[in-house]
């Protein structure tokens, strides 16, 4: 008996790799999802495990190969067998994806014994560029937005929240009144913001009153008179503690080439481009030599590391006593690309400013007068809600068997089919 169990004991001692690991590859991913559908990558990265049931630790892998075919089954990629034990980040180095394609792969691995453990998986192409051919059975070629029904808005449609938005671009056009030879005026925006107005919402424990926190915008010609350069002043009021009302936060000489003498009085168009504080000011173009002012004007820092400000807020114009400007072409636009216009002024009776006692309509421009007491006009430019968007649509032919939605909306959407999401 203690004979028979001394062979039970030395059995179950003897290492599993003379019987041989149970080795299987598992979590195989395509761009770093599991069977991802509607992949928008033309060279995605392959990865897998290589994972053991036993204790034994000592199996790894020796070679890799991936084979990957599409719906047809014709082979797109085939590395070869690669001796490597990488097995993330494998870059896709084969035929050009077509949109809309579901594809196979398949990953073999061989171990440092030479024997092969094969698993397969799927990816799907999402439309791709939408200059690519489409995934179709004709022979005709079609961009991958080809037939598309779209539902939505158009531009007077686009939603703003000007309390919530720090990236962005606003452009307005000033033009100083030459008749009583003015020199100053303001565009205003991030003005009245909730988190300046309630000391618990700040880091400084401010709590401003309605007009009591802005950016101000200033074109200033008064150094022209006497053979200077016109000057960009840039203030913040109320965002810090040390913020002064009457002393800009930091001044911009404008080249001769864009302002002088005798182009004073022209129309002058500004456009500030601000991405979490970090503003660009430009004067009369958007190219390198029309850039006027670079500064940062968050007071907790220049950046994605810190809470943003300013936000668009109210905007609205500052025309100081016994001055006179006109504005006009006021629109803000998205920073980012396509840069869409989220917001537009027409000048008109209905439009954003026509209330304001100090503000007149001339030619579809605002007429601002400072009078006796100068004019500090704010407006809110927020506008419609998010929008539920609905259609109907029918399914004729018996033969479809399945089908895909392709939703755009920068990824920030619900959707939902018969009520279910």
């Amino acid at each position: 008996m203690k004979f028979f169990k001394l062979i039970i004991f030395l059995f179950l001692a003897i290492p599993s790799f003379l019987f041989g690991a149970d080795i299987q590859i598992t979590n195989l991913k395509v761009e770093n999802a599991v069977t991802p559908i509607g992949l928008d990558v033309s060279q995605p990265v392959f990865s897998w495990q290589m994972e053991t049931s036993s204790k034994n630790r000592g199996y790894y892998q020796n070679a890799y190969q991936i084979i990957v075919t599409n719906n047809l089954g014709h082979e797109v990629w085939n590395t070869g067998k690669v001796k490597s034990g990488a097995s993330i980040n494998i870059k896709y180095k084969g035929e050009k994806f077509k949109s809309t394609t579901l594809y196979h792969w398949i990953v073999s691995v061989w171990d440092q014994k030479g024997k092969k453990y094969s698993t397969n998986s799927w990816f799907e192409t999402g439309l791709l560029n939408p200059k690519m051919v489409t995934n179709t059975d004709s022979d005709k070629e079609t961009t991958a937005w080809s037939g598309a029904k779209w539902i939505g808005g158009n531009a007077n449609d686009m939603v703003l929240y000007s309390q919530y938005l720090p990236v962005f671009v606003i452009n307005s056009t000033i033009q100083l009144d030459e008749k009583s030879q003015s020199t100053k005026a303001s565009l205003i925006y991030g003005a009245n913001d909730e988190r300046l107005m309630n000391r618990n919402k700040n880091q400084y424990k401010l709590e401003k009153k309605k007009g009591d926190s802005y950016i101000q915008v200033e074109l200033d010609i008064n150094s022209l008179n006497s053979d200077g350069n016109a000057k960009l002043n840039v203030y913040r009021v109320g965002y810090h503690p040390n913020d002064k009302k009457d002393i800009p936060l930091k001044s911009f000489s404008i080249p001769n080439s864009i302002i002088n003498k005798e182009n004073k009085f022209n129309p002058h168009t500004i456009s500030v481009q601000t991405c979490l504080g970090v503003t660009k000011i430009y004067i009369d173009g958007n190219s390198k030599e029309n850039l006027v002012a670079n500064l940062n004007l968050n007071p907790l820092g220049a950046g994605g590391d810190f809470v943003a400000f300013p936000v668009v807020g109210d905007i609205g114009f500052l025309v100081s006593k016994g001055e006179k400007a006109q504005f006009s072409k006021i629109e803000i636009k998205n920073y980012r690309s396509p840069s869409n216009v989220i917001f537009s002024d027409d000048s008109n009776s209905s439009s954003l400013f026509s209330s304001f006692k100090e503000v007149s309509i001339e030619n579809n421009n605002y007429v601002v007068t400072g009078g006796n007491n100068g004019a500090f006009v704010l407006a809110n430019p927020s506008q419609h809600s998010m929008p539920m968007l609905r259609t109907v649509f029918g399914i004729d032919s018996p033969k479809i068997s399945k089908a895909r939605l392709y939703v755009t909306s920068r990824g920030i959407y619900d959707v939902y089919l018969n009520e279910k999401k």
